[in-house]
């Protein structure tokens, strides 16, 4: 009776996670009860549980609050991406763990209880308090402003997003938990 944590239609394709694992199967299909195929190759197993995936540049975005891929080399930094064939982390990841996702305006929104987020290696980290942008290359602050605590969800609403959690300011705007 496993638990399923995040679901993401993609490509007529439902994804559930739970307990560490993605599974992939056709829409008309109950994933709770059916696991058509694995995505995810079983010497790439994540240790941790899932928290949130997303669809964003054509690649399959899977948070977490995990290190590393279990069997691999592969450091993940709590969030990596998944493009089809191979997984890969975003930059040297994160410093804490990831519990939300969105594709904002071009950019994946990323949040959770973390301080930083590290860039390629040699380009040292970028202090960002629980929510970063990722462009594909580098890490930034979200409207350039830092967040002072943590996010535990995010939701796109036409050209709004919106972020709830842990946190008493974002950038120099103080607000509780709540911000658009």
């Amino acid at each position: 009776n496993a638990f399923t944590h995040a679901v993401l239609y993609y490509g007529g394709t439902d994804i559930a996670a739970d307990q560490g694992y993605l599974a992939a199967a056709p829409s008309t299909v109950d994933i709770e009860q059916t696991i058509a195929s694995s995505l995810w190759p079983s010497s790439l197993a994540l240790t941790a549980t899932v928290s949130a995936i997303e669809s964003w540049a054509g690649q399959v975005i899977v948070a977490s609050s995990y290190e590393s891929l279990d069997s691999s080399a592969v450091r993940a930094g709590n969030v990596i991406r998944w493009d089809g064939d191979s997984a890969s982390p975003l930059a040297n990841g994160l410093d804490g763990p990831v519990t939300t996702l969105a594709d904002y305006q071009g950019m994946l929104v990323v949040g959770g209880m973390f301080t930083a987020a590290h860039q390629q290696r040699g380009r040292g980290s970028l202090r960002s308090g629980g929510m970063v942008g990722w462009d594909g290359e580098r890490w930034s602050l979200v409207g350039d402003a830092w967040l002072q605590g943590s996010l535990s969800a995010t939701l796109v609403s036409g050209s709004d997003l919106y972020v709830a959690g842990a946190f008493q300011r974002i950038g120099g705007v103080a607000c509780e938990g709540l911000a658009r």
